[in-house]
């Protein structure tokens, strides 16, 4: 939350609790509650941090999350989009001591998994019209063929050709995750990956 130097501030912090705590061994749960503490002793509820805490296990497809906030997930399979729904907990930092709960969603290769910000979800343009699911899903799907690092720049570029030139107050951020995973993936030791 907020902006400049009290946002960077903010952030480094939340990344830096989280890092530790998953360098120390913590699941999604631990590593949220570790943050949720520290961003609270700094700050005392003043200042939070939304986030999505992922963790992937290629061998068997299941992407794990911990919804702490605004982000959103969408799965693109094929050509269907399907916003991924967890129950949504408080972002990190607004209570301190709260209780985080580890969610999973199962994957196929081939899906690509994008997280959107609200600053791309809740884009208005200069007739104060939302960007809204439907323009996001469309936007989603038109990437099925490129490239995951051009994919972001489409999505990126959809939200601002919609804003028509108004200002960008909020973040934009979209995230794009493609599992590619072959027939030699099921042979390898389970894989862990955590990702902020």
């Amino acid at each position: 939350m907020g902006e400049g130097m009290r946002a960077a501030l903010l952030t480094t912090l939340a990344v830096t609790a989280l890092r530790n705590a998953r360098r120390s061994g913590a699941g999604l749960e631990e590593q949220a509650g570790l943050a949720d503490e520290a961003i609270y002793a700094q700050y005392g509820g003043r200042e939070y941090v939304s986030t999505l805490l992922l963790r992937f296990e290629a061998a068997t497809g299941q992407l794990f999350a911990v919804d702490a906030g605004s982000p959103r997930l969408i799965r693109l399979r094929g050509l269907d989009v399907e916003t991924i729904k967890f129950d949504q907990q408080l972002p990190l930092g607004m209570f301190g001591n709260t209780t985080y709960v580890e969610q999973s969603v199962s994957l196929q290769p081939g899906d690509r998994m994008v997280v959107i910000s609200d600053g791309v979800y809740g884009a208005r343009s200069s007739a104060e019209e939302q960007f809204g699911e439907a323009l996001l899903e469309s936007v989603v799907r038109s990437t099925r063929l490129q490239p995951a690092d051009e994919a972001v720049r489409t999505m990126i570029r959809g939200m601002l050709t919609f804003r028509e030139g108004v200002d960008v107050f909020d973040d934009a951020v979209v995230v794009c995750l493609d599992w590619t995973a072959d027939q030699t993936v099921e042979a390898l030791p389970p894989a862990r990956g955590d990702a902020v």
